[in-house]
């Protein structure tokens, strides 16, 4: 079935199913081309006669080696849009999901972020693509000049689909006043950026951060002004030209061919990814959450038990007795060795157990800082805070890996994962573990609490270890390895690790 309606900006033609109305590739911004390449996203115009947003629009273009660039262009910026009602006047939470990838691979229209069964409880669900890679995070001076500063185009497009939505989602049956950002990964370090950025007031009002909070890129020297200009001046030598304006007439798919991503190493080192622009983001996300100066909402926190395998190898020289010695009296240095030996432990010979390399790599890299991001606002005098530990595991999910909740949380449990493992049939325990976790999120989504009658209790967070809910075979309140979040919380200082730790974990910047 399809399904008309009238917009601020124009009419717009979608498809209806089950009774869900549905609207792909609607422009929150005009085409950053040509001269708008790596300028702020512009307002949208009005179309005149009907917008067909019957299939997806572009993607943007994704930096992974090997991704799928077949509907891959720079006029990405577009949006979609579930919806139980057209009605102008329902007033439906609306829950606005940014795509994970490292902000250098991924889109909005991936088949396992279809918005349909999380719509079905009620909800509007809005899922967009942003500029990522060198389009999205290049930092030059001569961009400065322009009159914006550089660096964090890609986060400005995040917060411009945000104000689309508040100007035209009521439109669609949604509220513009309960509106919850969700995101995994890359789409959860945005939301702790949004949340660090004053820019952002006034687009959300709560946030649900599955697998990270603020970005704090542990493999990096902050990333900060400078520092992203110099990294974004090497463009010019790499790409052999000598001005921005033959930058600007660089095709696409050269960039893609000089700045893969492949898992070998961070992607603020190999490619371009968020940076302090002081527009954007004054400072380190970690800093303002430290001093209680981030967006004042209630949040769901979460990870899974299994987040470092997939990141194992961007980790420095590991596997030896001698290589983990060096790593442990490296981030905290050797004062205290003994009690990172305590937390991440060898086996008699010293050499790492597999356990303790995956474990150390999760929380380095995004379990601490979805934890701290909950503890943040908990010490901020947020009421409602929730945090999770995703362990399901099946047939289908056979392992909880980093992004192995998403399926989950969408309902999409008919597709293949975003890692791609061979897809085994899903389960009726499946579909049921499915249906709870879209009920929580959902129920958060419109009343700032998770729970449902039908449902086991999900604990408030209030700092101890067992204020945890457990996601796995069995729902409920479950500990975590808090002692080992409060040991790499007390190595940071001013934002960051020590520079002995910075040196040594950045050696894997070899293809800069």
């Amino acid at each position: 079935m399809t399904t008309t309606l009238e917009t601020k900006i124009g009419a717009v033609h979608g498809t209806s199913k089950d009774g869900i109305a549905n609207f792909k590739g609607i422009p929150y911004a005009k085409a950053p081309i040509k001269d708008l390449r790596w300028r702020p996203p512009q307002p949208p115009s009005p179309w005149q006669g009907i917008l067909d947003a019957t299939s997806f629009g572009h993607t943007s273009w994704s930096f992974l080696v090997g991704d799928d660039n077949s509907n891959a262009d720079e006029d990405c910026l577009n949006l979609n849009i579930w919806s139980p009602s057209t009605d102008g006047n329902a007033r439906l939470p609306v829950m606005v999901y940014i795509h994970e990838g490292g902000f250098v691979f991924g889109n909005g229209s991936k088949a396992f972020l279809d918005g349909q069964r999380l719509a079905q409880k009620g909800v509007v669900v809005v899922t967009f693509n942003y500029r990522l890679g060198a389009f999205g995070f290049l930092a030059l001076d001569e961009l400065d000049a322009e009159g914006s500063n550089s660096g964090m185009f890609g986060l400005q497009d995040q917060q411009a689909a945000l104000q689309w939505v508040q100007a035209h989602i009521s439109s669609f049956g949604g509220d513009p006043n309960n509106v919850t950002v969700f995101g995994e990964s890359a789409g959860a370090h945005s939301i702790g950026i949004l949340m660090s950025s004053s820019a952002s007031k006034g687009l959300f009002h709560k946030g649900i951060l599955q697998s990270g909070a603020f970005w704090n890129q542990v493999f990096d020297y902050d990333m900060d002004f400078a520092r992203a200009r110099e990294h974004g001046k090497k463009i010019f030598g790499r790409l052999d030209v000598s001005s921005l304006a033959e930058l600007r007439e660089v095709p696409a798919e050269t960039f893609v061919a000089h700045y893969p991503f492949d898992f070998s190493g961070p992607p603020d080192l190999l490619n371009f990814a968020p940076s302090i622009d002081k527009q954007v983001l004054p400072e380190k996300g970690l800093r303002i959450f430290q001093r209680n100066e981030q967006m004042k909402i209630p949040v769901m926190t979460g990870f899974t038990v299994d987040e470092g395998t997939l990141f194992k190898n961007m980790l420095t020289a590991h596997s030896t007795p001698e290589e983990w010695e060096l790593i442990g009296k490296t981030i905290g240095g050797p004062e205290r060795y003994a009690e990172f030996q305590s937390l991440y432990p060898a086996d008699a010979s010293g050499t790492p157990l597999p356990k303790s390399i995956t474990d150390f790599v999760g929380d380095l890299y995004l379990a601490h800082q979805t934890w701290k991001a909950a503890t943040s606002q908990l010490a901020a005098g947020i009421e409602d805070v929730y945090m999770s530990l995703f362990s399901y595991t099946s047939e289908y999910n056979p392992v909880a890996l980093h992004a192995s909740d998403i399926n989950f949380m969408f309902g999409t449990i008919d597709q293949p994962q975003f890692y791609n493992p061979p897809f085994v049939q899903y389960s009726e325990s499946d579909r049921k573990f499915s249906d709870a976790i879209i009920t929580y999120w959902t129920n958060f989504a419109k009343f700032g609490n998770p729970n449902a009658d039908n449902l086991p209790a999900w604990p408030k967070y209030r700092g101890d270890a067992g204020d945890v809910m457990g996601l796995g075979q069995e729902l409920g309140p479950t500990q975590i390895q808090i002692a080992r979040f409060q040991f790499i919380d007390s190595l940071y200082r001013e934002g960051h690790l020590r520079r002995e730790w910075l040196d040594l974990a950045s050696q894997n910047d070899t293809k800069a």
